[in-house]
């Protein structure tokens, strides 16, 4: 009864926490102009890729329940 909703908001949340990283580290490396230390998963994409995500649906939100 609860496993699938919370697996789902799960795997939400991973996903958010990767681009989520990744725009912060290429944000504040505009600022640093240092690179990223070695070891360390550079991030697929661009900083304007993160820039323009856009997102109409955050479950648990607003109407959409």
């Amino acid at each position: 009864m609860y496993f699938e909703p919370v697996t789902t908001l799960l795997s939400i949340q991973q996903k958010e926490a990767l681009w989520w990283r990744n725009a912060r580290l290429l944000y504040f490396q505009t600022f640093s102009k240092m690179l990223l230390s070695a070891g360390f998963q550079p991030p697929r994409h661009d900083l304007n890729f993160y820039k323009d995500l856009n997102f109409s649906y955050a479950p648990g939100i607003g109407g959409n329940q």
